[in-house]
């Protein structure tokens, strides 16, 4: 649903010759999301070729409607009463009223922007919490901990394999093989080595999660820090795969 406050905004600095270059950038950095952009854009073209018939056809004032001079007092009281902006708007235009006429009303009772010197632009209003995005921040924080948190489990169980050294009688140090059956003192022991360390790499997870989501929220060009985390990611398995291949040369 488009944000008619959004759409008032592109309009008001349209009017006063900023190019839309301009205003997709300090609407960027005022973390609107482009969907939310293009429908505000898409909503003012359709309502230029509504205002261009408005004008050609010379709507006049019919007995009865509301006089113009208590425009705004009609908005004020009938969103006072819950009816919705959007039903209000739809009213006025079905009664002949022009779009410019209806945006400059709810700008005399609603939109006040604060001016600054050391400013090129009044304030941009700041969209509502997302809460749709805030739960997939929140599920990418928890997905991507998840698979750090069990791939250093994977890595300090092949570490511990790799470390497990026994003794011969004759005092040969062996790797990679084991004394009881079914393998479970080496099993154990790499277990523990999961134990001992696993916290420790779990909060370096989170920290490097956190770093994560921070850098693809907050930074510029999105898509290849995806594919930088990604590449890195993949050295890592590599490096686990190459940790297990030595112990099983190893044994």
């Amino acid at each position: 649903m488009v944000n008619l406050k959004l759409v008032d905004y592109i309009k008001k600095n349209k009017k006063k010759g900023y190019s839309d270059e301009e205003i997709l950038k300090i609407l960027e950095e005022n973390d609107w999301e482009k969907k939310e952009i293009n429908e505000a854009y898409s909503f003012i073209k359709s309502y230029k070729k509504q205002e261009q018939v408005q004008k050609k056809q010379e709507i006049k004032t019919q007995k009865g409607q509301i006089n113009p001079n208590s425009l705004s007092k009609f908005i004020q009281s009938s969103l006072s009463k819950g009816i919705s902006e959007r039903e209000i708007r739809l009213a006025l235009s079905l009664k002949g009223w022009r779009q410019e006429i209806i945006d400059e009303s709810f700008r005399n009772i609603k939109f006040i922007y604060s001016k600054s010197n050391n400013q090129k632009y009044k304030e941009v209003i700041k969209p509502t919490i997302n809460i749709k995005k805030i739960f997939s921040y929140l599920f990418s924080f928890l997905f991507i901990l998840s698979i750090l948190t069990g791939t250093a489990g994977v890595f300090l169980y092949i570490d511990g394999i790799g470390n497990y050294v026994i003794f011969t009688e004759d005092g040969e140090e062996l790797r990679g093989t084991c004394l009881e059956p079914e393998c479970t003192d080496l099993k154990d022991y790499a277990l523990g080595n999961v134990k001992i360390n696993i916290l420790t790499y779990f909060i370096a997870s989170i920290i490097l999660t956190l770093a994560l989501l921070a850098g693809y929220i907050f930074l510029p060009f999105k898509h290849e820090i995806i594919w930088i985390y990604n590449i890195l990611y993949f050295l890592i398995l590599v490096y686990i795969i190459f940790k297990w291949v030595m112990f099983q040369n190893i044994s």
